[in-house]
């Protein structure tokens, strides 16, 4: 409903005009921004793309095209990556796109110069990279130590090669605590059987060690084993944590055809269910995280919940943007980054486990 009311359509632009002027007539109106194509299959179907979508690259002006799902669009669609051209597989994703691409030239125009004031994307104090991650799949203790590295919370844990290591590290740390299995070959900790929560003592850490190492024997057999990461027990698992803290999703990746992005939303167990999940160009403004957030379906959560403590909103901007700027400066060397969950609590946020991996 903030769609400009004048906007136009191919079929009225060219029943109000010569059919012969084409895309270049369209594309070089001055009253047209953004032309977006919804592509259905024509005669030489992949020449006709390129053809059009070379005319308005030489127009100047964005374009859109949103192409038809499935293979007989293969050929389209190598072509317009090939060209650079943002290409969507529907219709509703492709609208997104060219409303997030107005909104974005009139912030522009509106303060180019303005500094911070209109949303510029500002480094945040202390975040950089140190030490590229090789390439590879990177571990929870390797994710989290880039995160880390930019400033970003993170648990208090320990990486142990025996019963005897992990409990001296629990000790340090104090009960309850969690213990995982840290391992290149296990993608999905859980569901190997690899991840143990709420050990009150070091009786139960004993059990829970030969239990797992069990576990693990069976149903992972083949998987190099790192050790196991003891670990402080925050969060509740279900989406809200212990103490008012909700569980989120913040991830970085990098897109073929927009290059890095970020991803926020609902995280936990809940995070394949709901399905609750938005994503921006990167780096992001301190204005964008929290617009970002603040549309997510978990935002009524950080807000405080049925007289739940809202929040730390400021602890989670900051963290998705010391995210963003992570997928910047890796660059073509980032595949994907992710921390899930991010428990954000009345007095911070901390990230309780997280993965990646890395082009070399």
């Amino acid at each position: 409903d903030d769609w400009p009311v004048d906007y136009w359509t191919l079929e009225k632009y060219f029943a109000e005009n010569d059919r012969m002027m084409g895309v270049a007539g369209l594309a070089g109106d001055p009253a047209v921004g953004i032309v977006l194509a919804a592509w259905t299959t024509t005669p030489f179907y992949t020449e006709a793309t390129r053809a059009v979508a070379e005319e308005l690259l030489a127009s100047g002006k964005a374009a859109i095209f949103a192409v038809l799902p499935g293979a007989a669009a293969d050929g389209p669609r190598a072509a317009l990556r090939e060209l650079g051209v943002p290409v969507c597989e529907t219709l509703d994703d492709a609208l997104r796109m060219a409303k997030a691409l107005a909104a974005a030239a009139r912030h522009a125009l509106a303060g180019a110069d303005a500094g911070t004031e209109t949303g510029e994307a500002v480094r945040p104090e202390g975040c950089a990279i140190s030490d590229r991650p090789p390439p590879g799949l990177l571990t929870e203790p390797a994710a989290k130590a880039l995160l880390a590295g930019c400033g970003i919370a993170v648990t208090r844990e320990a990486l142990a090669q025996s019963p005897e290591e992990a409990a001296s590290a629990a000790a340090g740390i104090g009960y309850p605590i969690a213990l995982k299995v840290v391992s290149p070959d296990i993608l999905h900790k859980s569901d190997a059987g690899g991840v143990a929560l709420g050990l009150d003592g070091p009786d139960a850490l004993a059990v829970a060690w030969t239990a797992m190492a069990a576990r693990l024997a069976e149903m992972a057999p083949d998987a190099a084993i790192d050790g196991f990461l003891v670990q402080e027990m925050r969060g509740g698992g279900l989406g809200v944590g212990v103490g008012g803290g909700v569980e989120l999703l913040i991830g970085a990746r990098r897109d073929p055809q927009f290059g890095p992005i970020v991803v926020f939303g609902t995280g936990g167990t809940l995070v394949e269910l709901l399905r609750d999940v938005s994503v921006a160009a990167a780096p992001l403004s301190a204005e964008a995280a929290e617009r970002l957030i603040r549309a997510s379906r978990v935002w009524p959560l950080l807000a405080g919940w049925r007289g739940a403590p809202p929040a730390d909103l400021g602890a989670v901007v900051e963290a998705l943007v010391r995210i963003s700027w992570l997928a910047h400066d890796l660059g073509e060397a980032l595949v994907e980054l992710e921390a899930n969950p991010l428990l954000a609590e009345p007095d911070g946020a901390v990230v309780l486990d997280a993965r990646g991996r890395i082009e070399g």
